[in-house]
């Protein structure tokens, strides 16, 4: 397995982990704490540092000393870059699908307060 892979299975697999966790405790009339959500962020802000830089390595591209740092401080606006640069508009897509991923413990939450709001 490619160490890209990784990190994206890891950032699938934490993503999911969490959003079980906020659909379970959002269920009990539980909210995570702010803590919570912000381990979550720099998890993933993480996870997407280290995947370009495996994505950069693996097309021999050489990005600047500092680029992973930059990834990790300000991912919406430079995986995008990356992406683009790299693949087109399939990277556009991409991004999309890593949008989807930072967001998904917090729509699901967000999803179950609402259904089970209606349903009381």
């Amino acid at each position: 397995m490619k160490n890209k892979s990784i990190y994206i299975l890891a950032l699938a697999a934490i993503a999911v982990s969490y959003s079980v966790l906020e659909v379970l405790l959002v269920k009990k009339g539980i909210y995570s704490s702010s803590g919570t959500a912000t381990l979550w962020t720099i998890v993933f802000a993480i996870l997407v540092a280290f995947w370009t830089q495996a994505d950069a390595k693996e097309r021999k591209i050489e990005p600047p000393y500092e680029y992973s740092f930059f990834v990790f401080l300000f991912w919406p606006v430079v995986l995008p870059y990356h992406l683009i640069k790299t693949r087109g508009v399939e990277g556009l897509v991409q991004f999309f699908g890593f949008a989807a991923l930072a967001f998904l413990p917090s729509i699901c939450g967000l999803y179950t307060y609402v259904y089970f709001a209606k349903a009381s």
